[in-house]
């Protein structure tokens, strides 16, 4: 799936369907048309969507029982935000449409500025629920580890002294970590949506850092957990980032030596 959301237009006007997508592909987007409502919903079986974009036209009502159907299912699952663009709507389709979880209801001829920050911004909630119900997720594993670590100290067993309690910590003050850093990332992309998650471009960039923490703290939990899971594999994967890291260190001192060496040229060209 692309980076920045994968998008379904469903609508009967062959011409202004694939001008959207258009559209939606050149702003980045990936792109699937369908041409009625089967195809949709063949397409929607088969593959993962963060917004569907549903053209009305003098059909109205199996439009708007699709619209119902996808609102019905998704409610149960996720959340799939759906924008509506519709042609001369009369009041009683308006009052239809916001009686439906939409995100938008748009009017043609479409306003292109508008209809490109609300596909952004259904997107956004569309990543932002997705990512809440992750944290959810999470935060239920973490709790299901803390009641092991309880009836490790409460049961004297042979289960109990082959995995210490403080190797249990050390795997769960990790995954409590993560939990933060999630939970973090995603007020702050609430507070300011113009943050993009997947990308730095800063020569000091802070998610950077935040990734060679999580590095050294994986490795630190691998190494203090070794003797109580005898995995060849754990052994492999710590050796595997142990040498990223001294990767990373011989060519952080490299480049220090190189930039040394620039600044005495540099010197002696002055003087």
């Amino acid at each position: 799936m692309n980076d920045l959301g994968s998008i379904i237009v469903v609508g009967q006007d062959t011409a202004w369907i694939n001008s959207i997508c258009d559209f939606v592909t050149a702003q980045g987007f990936q792109c699937h048309c369908a041409h009625d409502l089967s195809d949709a919903r063949t397409q929607m079986r088969t593959n993962e969507y963060d917004l569907t974009i549903v053209e009305v036209d003098e059909t109205v009502e199996p439009q708007l029982e699709f619209i119902r159907q996808i609102a019905c299912k998704e409610n149960n699952e996720n959340v799939l935000p759906i924008i509506v663009i519709a042609q001369s709507p009369s009041a009683d389709f308006m009052i239809d449409v916001l009686n439906l979880p939409v995100t938008a209801c748009l009017i043609k001829p479409i306003d292109y500025e508008q209809f490109k920050k609300q596909i952004s911004d259904a997107i956004r909630l569309r990543r932002t629920f997705n990512a809440t119900r992750l944290i959810r997720r999470q935060l239920h594993e973490w709790d299901k580890q803390m009641e092991t670590i309880e009836s490790a100290c409460k049961e004297n067993s042979r289960y109990a002294t082959f995995l210490p309690v403080s190797d249990f910590m050390d795997i769960s003050f990790c995954n409590i970590l993560k939990i933060i850093k999630d939970i973090r990332a995603l007020a702050r992309s609430l507070f300011n949506p113009n943050i993009n998650p997947e990308a730095c471009h800063m020569m000091n960039c802070p998610r950077l850092s935040i990734l060679n923490n999580a590095l050294h703290e994986t490795v630190e939990v691998l190494e203090s957990t070794k003797n109580a899971f005898k995995s060849r594999e754990l052994g492999f994967i710590r050796k595997k980032l142990e040498n990223i890291m001294n990767e990373k260190t011989e060519i952080k001192n490299l480049n220090k030596v190189t930039s040394q060496n620039t600044d005495t040229k540099t010197s002696d060209r002055l003087k």
